[in-house]
């Protein structure tokens, strides 16, 4: 007698794609503002118990300090890059030089003499 296969009970399934993007870490500290903004006006409406608006106001400043802790993230990172740049000694890329001419002849730093 011949047992099919049986599909694996812990296997997941396969997890769905979220409809929005992930947000750029320059992003993530103004999102995390507008959301402290919304849990603020829930928390200031009166029709909430005073239980449900401390609720409101207590996730309020968690976005509020998910934002302060974003912005010194990119400052660290900002500041760390700046730091790196000055240790390798790593400047701006200089201008890329004048096209070389027709002739095939480097364009000299002195003056041609002319004959007269």
């Amino acid at each position: 007698m011949k047992s099919k296969p049986q599909p694996s009970r812990t296997s997941k399934p396969a997890p769905q794609e979220s409809q929005q993007p992930v947000p750029s870490p320059q992003e993530k500290p103004a999102q995390a503002l507008a959301e402290r903004d919304r849990w603020l006006r829930i928390a200031a409406s009166p029709s909430l118990s005073p239980k449900a608006a401390a609720w409101a106001a207590s996730v309020a400043r968690s976005y509020q300090a998910a934002a302060q802790l974003g912005q010194k993230a990119l400052d660290y990172r900002q500041e760390r890059d700046q730091n790196l740049q000055k240790v390798l000694l790593i400047t701006p890329s200089p201008p890329a030089p004048p096209p070389v001419s027709e002739q095939g002849n480097p364009p000299s730093s002195t003056r041609p003499e002319t004959s007269a």
